[in-house]
């Protein structure tokens, strides 16, 4: 094995005494040497095989796979056994110490917050509202038994801590059963101030996709057509007149 700051390149001419090449016969330099060809070879190969995982765990094939490998029950258990290590521990502890753990956890705990503040207006909500719009909310929301619980609950004042201890299940379970009943709110409200499509004066290339049956392409390909009678334009925004189209579909056989 040569020095590396070596500045003979042949060991025959060697004039350092304290050299390895000076003590060993010219077989034995041979076979050293074929050694040291034969490493940097596989330390090249080993490289290359690195660099070719790197790119393939970067495609969206490697991401597919290693998602569908968590999900299954021994990556699942793979994933308890590395969380629990002692290795698994202090990547975590790193990972929450760098800038990105901390930022996420950041995050994470203004979204609870804003969650919590959620709920709580909620609750407020709920509290102020009379029996006949209580019993309107419920009639027109299909909640199952769990979220009617909830909904009497914070309807009565109650927060979410005392739902959770009162229901015997966890916070987190009385929050997303909360969220549930907010949503259903959410979609009533919704539907209250949403005009039906068969009542709309002109619709959106969707809602006549909807309306009509036929699809959004055919209609467009329809709107494209100068003469067009049912065609709106407000600026660049293309609306269809319900009538005029109602009109149009039943004057012809085929479009």
């Amino acid at each position: 094995m040569k020095l590396k700051n070596c500045v003979y390149p042949l060991c025959d001419r060697c004039v350092y005494r304290d050299c390895y090449q000076t003590f060993v016969s010219p077989s034995e330099r041979k076979a050293q040497d074929d050694f040291d060809r034969d490493l940097m070879a596989i330390d090249y190969e080993i490289r290359k095989r690195r660099e070719r995982q790197a790119r393939y765990n970067k495609t969206e094939k490697a991401k597919n796979a290693q998602k569908k490998y968590f999900a299954s029950e021994k990556g699942r258990e793979a994933q308890m056994r590395y969380n629990h290590s002692d290795k698994g521990k202090n990547a975590r502890k790193r990972y929450n110490q760098s800038k990105k753990g901390k930022e996420r956890f950041r995050r994470y705990y203004y979204n609870n917050k804003e969650r919590e503040i959620r709920l709580m207006k909620l609750g407020a909500y709920l509290s102020s509202l009379n029996k006949p719009e209580l019993d309107e909310i419920l009639r027109i929301c299909n909640f199952t038994d769990d979220e009617m619980k909830v909904f009497e609950m914070l309807s009565s004042g109650q927060s979410i801590t005392e739902v959770s201890l009162e229901l015997g299940v966890s916070l987190a379970t009385a929050k997303r059963r909360a969220k549930g009943v907010s949503e259903k709110m959410k979609k009533m409200e919704n539907g209250r101030n949403e005009v039906p499509i068969w009542e709309k004066m002109t619709m959106t290339i969707e809602e006549t996709a909807a309306y009509s049956n036929i699809g959004q392409h055919k209609i467009i390909e329809l709107v494209k057509n100068p003469k067009c009678p049912f065609v709106l334009y407000v600026g660049k925004k293309r609306l269809i007149k319900r009538k005029e189209f109602e009109k149009y579909i039943s004057e012809n056989i085929e479009i």
